[in-house]
């Protein structure tokens, strides 16, 4: 550029000096006749920021304004003079309105301080990070920083991994490369950087990230494939490790609980047709109305009824809500599982069993009766003898 008479062209620059000790302030100034004992230090006043008007020639925000005559609008990632009209110039079209049969226009201010142009942090997508020519995009870490920065960062488009937006299912949300979050309740794959403006109000409770723990950045070296992570309700086949997967419930028969299928559902219903589902799965034949929907506790099996207790043949089997007990028959003794043996059908009170082969009870002294526990009346000096019906 030409400049007139009595001005300079001054172009200079400073570096920040990381240490440890921020003690002391750095200064920046510009000083004429320096070498002079009395130099002098040009204030603002003498100062004019430096413009060329070729505004087209800069392609980010930073660099657009060192021009004092241009302003950098956010919307077109363009570089423009000052003087245009925003409104004409800064737009962008969003989306077509079918309602009036136009365009949906958007247009923005021009940025013209340093200070609100955004700088790499502030993009959280590969394709806008590695378009202002001055970032890279970190895969692993899902993050934007000044390039030159990581060796192996991206640093053009056709090396950005497909948006997490665009991931159709949970095994391709969690197999492609890039820090991305399945969602279970809507089944939509996100960046977890949007998760506070996407899903307010909770509406996303439950979500699984490629390493399979959040917090956790990379799967390097770990044998897990997002298959292997990603949720499906089908692989439990009982309600108790049904219940335990969030957003998952039981379809059961009424007749036999333990038959059913683990499906999507919550506390009012499942998303599916319990019945028929059942059926499928099953090869049973249910009608509508036989079949029942646990979601927050599983029910009760009677297995007594169902025959899939395990108590032994002499012993009564009586059923428990989620369980069933054994206890064995009158006359026999024994844990009601592993073993039942045969005793004295009477418990002898006073007395005790002969055992094989008669089972009877033996009284003691001054006692009778079948379990001996009739008191003779004789003090215990002699046993009973029953004569018409009379004990002497």
């Amino acid at each position: 550029m030409e400049l007139q008479s009595g001005r300079y062209l001054l172009d200079f620059e400073s570096k920040r000096m990381v240490t440890t000790s921020y003690a002391y302030a750095s200064k920046m100034e510009i000083v004429h006749n320096k070498n002079m004992e009395n130099g002098k230090v040009f204030t603002f006043e003498y100062l004019e920021p430096y413009q060329n008007g070729s505004c087209h020639q800069y392609s980010n925000c930073l660099h657009c304004l060192t021009d004092s005559s241009c302003g950098w609008c956010d919307i077109t990632n363009e570089c423009l003079p000052r003087s245009v009209n925003e409104t004409e110039s800064c737009v962008k079209d969003i989306e077509w309105d079918k309602e009036r049969g136009e365009t949906i226009r958007e247009w923005h201010y021009l940025t013209i301080t340093p200070s609100a142009c955004a700088n790499c942090s502030n993009y959280i997508s590969c394709e806008s990070c590695v378009n202002t020519k001055l970032c890279e995009w970190w895969t692993e870490e899902a993050r934007c920083a000044r390039i030159g920065r990581l060796p192996n960062a991206v640093v053009s488009l056709y090396e950005c991994p497909i948006p997490c937006r665009q991931r159709s299912n949970c095994t391709k949300c969690l197999d492609e490369r890039g820090r991305c979050v399945w969602c279970e309740a809507t089944q939509e794959c996100f960046s977890f950087s949007v998760y506070t403006s996407e899903y307010q109000f909770g509406l996303c409770r439950e979500w699984m990230d490629q390493a399979g723990l959040m917090g956790v950045t990379s799967r390097s070296g770990s044998s897990l494939t997002g298959n292997d992570q990603c949720k499906s309700c089908s692989r439990h086949s009982n309600c108790s490790s049904c219940l335990h997967s969030l957003s998952c419930g039981w379809c059961y028969s009424l007749e036999n609980p333990i038959t059913g299928v683990c499906v999507q559902g919550d506390f009012n219903q499942a998303h599916v047709n319990c019945s028929a589902i059942i059926n499928e799965y099953r090869n049973s034949s249910l009608n509508a109305d036989e079949s029942g929907w646990a979601y927050a506790q599983c029910p009760d099996v009677d297995e007594c009824d169902l025959g899939l207790h395990d108590c032994h043949p002499d012993a009564l089997c009586t059923n428990t809500h989620g369980s069933f007990s054994c206890q064995c028959k009158r006359g026999f003794n024994g844990d009601g599982k592993e073993n039942c043996t045969k005793t004295c059908y009477e418990r002898c009170v006073n007395g005790y069993c002969s055992e094989a082969p008669d089972y009877k009870c033996e009284c003691n002294l001054g006692w009778t009766g079948p379990d001996c526990r009739t008191n003779c009346g004789c003090y215990n000096h002699s046993t009973c003898l029953q004569v018409n019906n009379d004990r002497i």
